[in-house]
């Protein structure tokens, strides 16, 4: 059975392409389906006719929208989350649950470390396993637990990523940091050439990527088409509090959710991520 918008649909179709603005436009006011884009074109650019039958009109059209199936790409909504201990902003899905932990037992104590890692902020959505996490540790605990020794408040003296290393080895500290908190899961690694550096130094944001354990991979071949699966981490380090901590995000979903949709808006979250400066606040208590 046809959908009831081809009854409706005129009788001369045509489109035109836009050079300026690259992409087809309808050179009348054609009433087009809801699932049709006009920012891509279909491979062919037709006329129908009064002289053409209804039906072979029908039968083109089909035809258009099966071998060029356009949907518009879905529009995450996003949210703003202010800290009310005021460490930092993000903007995340709106439909993730967010929780701010407040307890002493769930805080990192001044190391960074506690019951729950160096965690202070968890978003996501459960049902499809994407999650944020929002981290909060000291440069020197950083540099000590992998072996590099420094003097009692030196942390304080680092104040751009440049000055505690490479970009890329400082990325691989931060995932190892985290991972030391998560014993038991596939082991992220660092993405090749994934890292890029604020001008001031300041902001650090890199992608890593772990392999999931999966018991029956012929099965999930059956089922989803792949054998093997993998979570993707978008990452952003900030050392904009000013400080001596660290203040970072991690935004992470199965890789194919985060090809898609669901992909961008991680990728908008971290983006949005902005450490507030703390060292105002230390000089007016």
């Amino acid at each position: 059975m046809l959908p009831y918008w081809f009854h409706a649909f005129p009788i001369t179709l045509s489109w035109r392409l836009s050079q300026q603005h690259n992409f087809y436009q309808p050179e009348s006011n054609v009433k087009l389906p809801s699932s049709f884009n006009h920012r891509q074109p279909p491979t062919t650019a037709i006329q129908v006719t009064n002289k053409t039958g209804r039906k072979l009109q029908q039968l083109i059209v089909m035809a258009i929208l099966l071998s060029d199936p356009f949907p518009p790409p879905l529009q995450v909504e996003m949210k703003t989350f202010l800290d009310p201990m005021g460490l930092f902003v993000i903007q995340i899905p709106k439909q993730f649950f967010a929780l701010r932990r407040s307890s002493q037992g769930d805080l990192p104590d001044a190391k960074g470390q506690g019951r729950r890692g160096s965690s202070i902020f968890t978003a996501g959505d459960l049902a499809k396993a994407e999650v944020i996490a929002v981290e909060r540790f000291p440069i020197q605990g950083l540099l000590e637990e992998n072996g590099i020794m420094v003097g009692e408040g030196a942390g304080g003296g680092l104040t751009t990523f440049g000055d505690i290393g490479k970009p890329s080895a400082v990325a691989n500290l931060l995932n190892q940091h985290r991972e030391r908190s998560r014993p038991g899961q596939s082991m992220a690694v660092l993405v090749p050439d994934s890292w890029t550096l604020s001008p001031n130094g300041k902001e650090l944001e890199f992608m890593v990527k772990a392999e999931i354990d999966v018991q029956k991979p012929d099965l999930l071949l059956e089922q989803y088409g792949i054998s093997r699966l993998f979570r993707v981490t978008v990452a952003k380090a900030s050392l904009e509090s000013n400080d001596g901590n660290v203040t970072a995000v991690f935004c992470s979903a199965l890789e194919q959710d985060y090809q898609g949709p669901d992909g961008e808006a991680l990728r908008a979250a971290a983006k949005s991520f902005r450490a507030l400066d703390q060292s105002t606040v230390a000089a007016k208590t």
